[in-house]
């Protein structure tokens, strides 16, 4: 298991590396469970669609580990959270107590495929 997390650690570093380079910051980290927890995402500059490009990189990675990819999301941003669940996520109920989820913020899931 050390060596899969370490394995998925690189992949994410490379993940935010080549999104820097395509115009987005992000910042993702592998947790201790082993999900991927996406603590930013931010088109700066980057083509439209570059942001989706990224979280979709982690998917591939997450699904290949077996594992979630989550996220916390302003509540009261309903197009944000609208668009995150287009992208397969899904308002994780059990997640809001995650240490991640401050108030006002709703924990997100997305299942390996």
């Amino acid at each position: 298991m050390i060596l899969q997390r370490i394995d998925l650690d690189e992949c994410v570093r490379g993940i935010i590396d080549l999104a820097a380079e395509e115009g987005v910051d992000l910042t993702a980290e592998v947790d201790a469970d082993g999900s991927i927890w996406i603590g930013r995402i931010d088109r700066t500059h980057g083509a439209s669609g570059s942001g989706r490009r990224s979280i979709e990189r982690l998917f591939e990675a997450a699904d290949d580990e077996g594992v979630d990819v989550r996220l916390a999301c302003e509540e009261q941003a309903d197009d944000l959270v609208a668009y995150y669940e287009s992208l397969g996520f899904e308002i994780d109920t059990a997640g809001t107590s995650d240490e991640r989820s401050r108030e006002g913020h709703v924990v997100m899931t997305r299942n390996p495929a």
